[in-house]
């Protein structure tokens, strides 16, 4: 969340020695989630219905390709519909050693 990375931020800003010589930190969330279910929880977030649309992925990347000839979406690629059934799975192990860090959930109601 926004407050997760204020706070790590702080942490950051604060700190006056490092334990380690790397300095690339992979900042993730609470969960493990695939790119539905994030836009799922966002959706929800806002009381809204999530409604997602069955792509054919031939049917796709042939429309990508015709698309991309001419001349529209170029800098879209099939990789987009792997990437978007992938899980995010980040490591904030290195966060935690070095500040601390620890996300938390996902939020299920907007304050």
């Amino acid at each position: 969340s926004a407050c997760d990375l204020g706070e790590l931020v702080l942490s950051i800003i604060e700190k006056e020695t490092w334990s380690s010589d790397f300095f690339i930190f992979t900042v993730a969330g609470h969960d493990v989630l695939t790119f539905r279910e994030i836009l799922e929880r966002i959706f929800t977030l806002y009381a809204l219905p999530p409604i997602f649309v069955p792509v054919n992925k031939s049917l796709f990347n042939f429309s990508l390709r015709l698309l991309n000839r001419l001349g529209f979406m170029q800098n879209i690629g099939s990789e987009m519909i792997d990437h978007a059934e992938m899980d995010f799975v980040f490591d904030n192990r290195p966060l935690e050693l070095e500040f601390g860090f620890k996300s938390r959930p996902f939020l299920t109601e907007i304050r």
